[in-house]
């Protein structure tokens, strides 16, 4: 007698070119909302991708990473190996995402940002577990906006907006607002400068190339 049970999927739409390697699962039933693959998307082995999820055009989700419920992903997104989307997040184009990160419900990432390996988000400043209460706690999401690059091991505290293109030093803890362009370092994070202007994006050129 087998020990193994079937997951229960729900309808998966996908466009052309979809790659699903043998040993993921697409549209892990949570709800009845089915799953949107675009074309050319990439999911590769033991992922596990829920319901109501849609990937974008050419993303790549890697092996065992996670997409709870209603994860929205952009085109030309490399979400990496063994990270978990709580689901309800929104996930711009061109985003890079290394392994290990952790990307709290409702968190919101624009275009082209990058985050390195073993980030940490949070979204309550009230936590609690089944036990607890506060089961109706505020639900406060950081937001990323575009281009910003969050380093290795790095602690995004619930609320926190990190500014366009700023950039968040390995291992900072993130506990205020991060201006556009802004440099953050430390624990808690400080500003110490700003990106420079040969640094920043060409937004034009990006689009360009895609």
């Amino acid at each position: 007698m087998s020990i193994y049970q079937k997951v229960k999927t729900v309808k998966v739409i996908r466009g052309r070119d979809v790659i699903v390697e043998h040993g993921a699962i697409v549209g892990y039933a949570k709800t009845d909302d089915p799953v949107i693959l675009e074309d050319g998307v990439h999911i590769h082995s033991g992922a596990i991708i829920y319901s109501g999820c849609r990937i974008g055009k050419y993303s790549h989700i890697y092996h065992h990473t996670v997409l709870l419920e209603n994860t929205i992903v952009g085109n030309h997104t490399k979400i990496g190996s063994l990270c978990l989307s709580q689901g309800n997040n929104v996930i711009g184009s061109f985003v890079t995402t290394a392994s290990h990160c952790h990307l709290t419900s409702y968190l919101q990432v624009e275009d082209g940002v990058f985050i390195a390996q073993g980030v940490q988000t949070a979204n309550s400043k009230n936590m609690g577990g089944r036990a607890h209460p506060n089961k109706n706690r505020l639900i406060e999401a950081p937001k990323i906006e575009r281009g910003a690059r969050i380093g290795a091991g790095a602690v995004i505290n619930p609320g926190v907006i990190i500014g366009q293109e700023a950039l968040i030093g390995s291992s900072a803890v993130v506990t205020k607002n991060i201006p556009p362009f802004a440099v953050a370092v430390g624990v808690p994070a400080r500003l110490v400068g700003e990106v420079p202007i040969g640094d920043r994006i060409n937004w034009d050129l990006v689009l360009s190339n895609f």
